[in-house]
């Protein structure tokens, strides 16, 4: 445990009063990666929105990065060079995505089927969050709810389960409804 711990002093520079170049890139690549583990852990659908988790968090990170050499609260040049290993560090996440389908799909993830022949696959939904509201809002905005159910609060389970022959979670947060046809 002690070789481990000192490992990460070496490469994170974790008690050096100043940290060298070289470790602020580490430190940079170090909070990338923690980033994608923790929101990927959280499930993205809701941090995310409209863009991949995986694009969002080398925004977050170079705002974050860049506003530190803007603010001259570090180093400007090592600033400037740890937000460049963020960028190279996503890039390379990037082409390693598509060369790796197993990467990507952990990266990016996949779509969720949350309805599939009109059955509600209830833990999808559950791990996902998806509640029949949202499910409702998603049928609004496309134009896809039922007329009939309009002046009700709320559809039941069973009644989107009649509407809905199938409905997607997209790994950018989306969900695709498909009405059923009778």
């Amino acid at each position: 445990m002690d070789n481990l711990s000192q490992f990460f002093d070496r490469l994170l520079g974790l008690s050096a009063a100043d940290i060298s170049v070289w470790q602020m890139c580490m430190r940079a690549v170090f909070v990338y990666v923690s980033a994608l583990v923790m929101v990927r852990a959280l499930g993205d659908r809701r941090f995310a929105g409209k863009y991949a988790t995986f694009d969002v968090i080398i925004g977050i990170m170079l705002g974050a990065t860049l506003s530190r050499a803007i603010a001259g609260s570090s180093p400007f040049f090592p600033t400037l060079l740890s937000a460049f290993a963020l960028v190279a560090m996503h890039r390379l996440l990037s082409v390693a995505s598509f060369q790796f389908t197993w990467l990507e799909q952990w990266i990016k993830g996949g779509p969720r089927m949350l309805i599939e022949n009109g059955k509600v696959n209830q833990q999808v939904l559950r791990k996902t969050h998806i509640t029949s509201q949202d499910l409702e809002a998603v049928m609004r905005s496309q134009g896809t709810f039922p007329q009939s159910s309009q002046a009700q609060s709320s559809l039941s389970w069973q009644q989107i389960e009649e509407q809905i022959d199938i409905a997607t979670l997209e790994p950018n947060g989306s969900i695709n409804v498909k009405l059923r046809s009778d």
